[in-house]
């Protein structure tokens, strides 16, 4: 399996936990990094690393400014900027992706 189908997988994955974008709701989502790809290439694959957004918020998110390569601001935005119904499903998300980077 190339590593590429493997990221595939996951953003799938991702997408079916949460069912839309995480700020808006919308089903029309790309697999959106926490940890981005470039800087982390050893996270790409990692399921609980990819979070489905629509394309407008991905790009935002990819276009925070500093943000854009630190990890820790980029999980605080999509702590406060996640509609609540996925709120705790989020949280959940987020206490696996620590613990398989072992944080």
């Amino acid at each position: 399996m190339t590593r590429r189908s493997n990221v595939v997988k996951a953003k799938h994955r991702s997408r079916a936990y949460f069912g839309g974008c995480l700020f808006c709701g919308v089903m029309d989502t790309d697999g959106a990094h926490i940890y981005p790809a470039g800087p982390y290439p050893q996270y790409k694959e990692i399921v609980f690393n990819i979070v489905p957004l629509c394309r407008k918020h991905h790009q935002m998110m990819d276009n925070l400014g500093g943000f854009t390569r630190r990890p820790a601001q980029r999980i605080n935005y999509l702590e406060t900027h996640c509609m609540d119904e996925y709120k705790q499903q989020l949280e959940g998300w987020l206490v696996n992706l620590k613990g398989v980077l072992n944080e």
